[in-house]
């Protein structure tokens, strides 16, 4: 059984990590077919504003960030809904706040 996260309040700056197959099934498109061995590394700013970076999973372990710039997810507020669904469901990990 997975466990629930309780994302950080509105108005906090952070960083959350999810399984692009768990994005995918909610509705989310990605141009690259193959993203075995990475995830997606999803930033929310004290704003509300959304982007996200595709991460090599197994360099981060050994705390090698390896990614794609960081790209706007074109829809902030459809983003935040999504990511406290999957915090719901126990399907986000790395909840960081940030500055």
């Amino acid at each position: 059984m997975k466990t629930q996260i309780n994302l950080p309040t509105k108005g906090t700056s952070y960083i959350v990590n999810a399984n692009i197959t768990d994005l995918i099934e909610i509705g989310w498109y990605f141009e690259e077919d193959d993203y075995e061995g990475y995830h997606a590394e999803i930033r929310v700013d004290d704003s509300g504003n959304t982007e996200y970076a595709i991460v090599n999973s197994e360099k981060l372990i050994n705390k090698i960030w390896e990614g794609s710039d960081y790209t706007p997810t074109g829809d902030d507020e459809k983003t935040i809904e999504d990511l406290a669904f999957l915090a719901e469901k126990g399907k986000l990990w790395g909840v960081k706040e940030i500055d």
